[in-house]
């Protein structure tokens, strides 16, 4: 029919040369049946080659807190972070300094010599004369990933910050683990590592040490835009064991089975976080009373924030 069709235009067309605006006509018209516009194309072009925006962290309107916890050598201490507005070349690269400063209110900035760029979603720590990826934002599902020890990306989503954005969020397991077991790493793009910017895994051995760190809380041109939810201020005061022992502060039964009170405690309002000795995290609450029935037999460490912003350590024993 279509031949026919063709046929009878021709025919036309050699009868009347107007007939020529109509074939035209009626051949664009099936050509845009079929075919995409250019704007359709220069969408699906756009889709192909679109790159995560990237959401860097690397100038000085970054402020945050880390706590730092250490098992050992007992109590914890906080730290205020930021970057130097100024840039640094080193070996041909642009770089920014971390600054640290030891008082939650102090803007005296002191040098740590640790220099730090970031490029296409990629963040870079320079170790001289090289340099070595902190993080890697393009990580997908399954991809391993290695500062200290090898991670394997576990689930990859999407999470909103306090002050609307959203953000993509990574958790890595040490590729050795299995996921019942494992011990997570989680990131959050613009943030890090939200144990800390250089938190990391035993290397030796896939395993945390006892020792350990948080984002306490994280602001950008002065706007909080993450806060940990089991942390109660942005600061917290260096402790010892020794003036946990002054406060009287008393785990009891101790060894225990099922049950352990936390005696002594002055204060109403109190977050506690049990660690294992691996330094995984075993839960976090609000009571002075710890159930400790599905505990695995061994040595644990109760880290204690107060809402005075004071922090002590203490340990006890699971039978």
């Amino acid at each position: 029919m279509f031949k026919e069709l063709n046929g009878t235009c021709l025919m036309l067309l050699r009868l009347n040369p107007a007939f020529m605006l109509i074939k035209l006509y009626f051949s664009l018209a099936l050509f845009s049946l079929s075919a995409p516009t250019i704007g359709q194309i220069m969408q699906i072009k756009n889709e192909v080659a679109e790159t995560p925006r990237e959401i860097s962290f690397l100038d000085s309107t970054f402020v945050w807190t880390e706590n730092h916890l250490y098992c050992c050598a007992g109590g914890s201490q906080s730290f205020k972070y930021t970057f130097d507005s100024q840039p640094t070349m080193l070996a041909g690269k642009t770089y920014f300094e971390l600054l640290q400063a030891e008082e939650e209110n102090s803007e005296e900035w002191g040098n740590t010599g640790n220099y730090i760029r970031s490029e296409n979603n990629v963040v870079y720590l320079y170790q001289s004369p090289n340099e070595v990826e902190l993080y890697n934002f393009n990580l997908m599902i399954g991809d391993t990933f290695q500062y200290a020890l090898p991670e394997i990306v576990d689930s990859i989503n999407n999470i909103i910050l306090l002050n609307g954005e959203i953000r993509k969020q990574w958790k890595l397991r040490c590729i050795y683990d299995d996921p019942e077991t494992a011990i997570y790493s989680e990131w959050i793009q613009g943030i890090g590592n939200v144990n800390g910017l250089f938190a990391v895994n035993d290397a030796t051995n896939c395993s945390a040490d006892g020792d350990g760190s948080d984002i306490v809380c994280m602001y950008r041109n002065d706007t909080l835009i993450y806060d940990d939810p089991l942390i109660d201020g942005c600061w917290f005061l260096p402790t010892t064991t020794q003036e946990v022992k002054q406060d009287f502060i008393v785990f009891a039964p101790n060894p225990t089975t099922d049950f352990i009170n936390i005696l002594g405690l002055k204060e109403d309002k109190v977050n506690i976080r049990i660690y294992n000795v691996m330094g995984q995290q075993v839960c976090g609450i609000d009571k002075k009373s710890i159930d400790v029935r599905d505990f695995s037999p061994g040595y644990y460490y109760a880290f204690i924030l107060f809402n005075d912003r004071h922090s002590v350590l203490q340990g006890f024993i699971k039978y």
